[in-house]
C-alpha cells in the first residue's frame, strides 16, 4: 500500500526475510526515510496527512512524524476498525461505537463522539465534515469544529437509505452535501443541509 500527501509518502509492505510487516514514512522529493516501523501482525490500513503517516495494526492506530524517531500509538478507548484522512491535517478514527478526530501533527485525540452503532464505512471526509454509514443502510453526517479549543463535534439526524455503493460531493455555494447511492437498479440522491446540523 502507498499513500501520499504534500511532501510525505507512506509505504507498507511485507518483509520476506522474517515474516513481518513494515511501514515507512518517506520524504517525497529526496526519498529519505524519516521513520520506520516493524510489526508482527498485518498492517490493516495506512493514511498520510501533510505532517504525518498513520497506520492500523491489530486494532490499534499508530502515527509517524518527522519529529519522533519511532511510531507512536494513538491513545484511543476502543479497538480501531477504520481510519480516513480529514483534509490535510486531521484523521478520523473509528472503533466500536466511537469516532475520534486525531491531530495529524501530534497524534493527540481532539474530540471523540459516541455513535449508536458500529461504523460500517467512512464515506466522505474533510476537515469540517465526515459522512459515515451505519448498519442497515443508515447514514449520518458529523460536523467537526476545530477552530476553537477545545474542539467539538455535532451529529446530524440519521437518514435511512438501504442503498449500496455510496458516494458524496459538496456544493460549497449552497452548503449542501449530496449523497448518491444505488438501490437495486435505481439511483437515489439524499441531501444534508450543512449549515443546520
Amino acid at each position: 500500500m502507498i499513500k501520499s500527501s504534500g511532501r510525505l509518502v507512506v509505504i507498507s509492505l511485507r518483509s520476506g526475510s522474517n515474516d513481518s510487516w513494515l511501514v515507512y514514512l518517506l520524504e517525497k522529493t529526496s526519498g529519505k526515510c524519516l521513520v520506520s516501523a516493524e510489526k508482527e501482525e498485518p498492517i490493516s490500513d495506512i493514511q498520510c496527512t501533510e505532517n504525518s503517516g498513520l497506520f492500523t495494526c491489530n486494532e490499534s492506530c499508530y502515527i509517524m512524524t518527522a519529529q519522533e524517531p519511532v511510531a507512536k500509538e494513538v491513545q484511543l478507548s476502543d479497538p480501531v476498525q477504520l481510519i480516513s484522512t480529514c483534509g490535510d491535517n486531521y484523521t478520523m478514527v473509528s472503533g466500536g461505537r466511537t469516532v475520534s478526530l486525531v491531530d495529524g501533527s501530534s497524534g493527540s485525540v481532539l474530540v471523540s463522539l459516541a455513535i449508536e452503532a458500529k461504523v460500517s464505512e467512512i464515506v466522505f471526509s474533510t476537515e469540517e465534515y465526515s459522512l459515515i454509514s451505519l448498519p442497515l443502510g443508515t447514514i449520518q453526517l458529523i460536523k467537526w469544529q476545530t477552530t476553537h479549543s477545545p474542539a467539538s463535534s455535532q451529529l446530524s439526524n440519521k437518514i435511512q437509505t438501504t442503498c449500496s455503493h455510496l458516494a458524496a460531493s459538496i456544493d460549497t455555494q449552497k452548503h449542501v452535501l449530496y449523497v448518491y447511492g444505488r438501490l437495486l437498479d435505481e439511483s437515489r440522491i439524499f441531501t444534508f443541509d450543512m449549515q443546520n446540523i
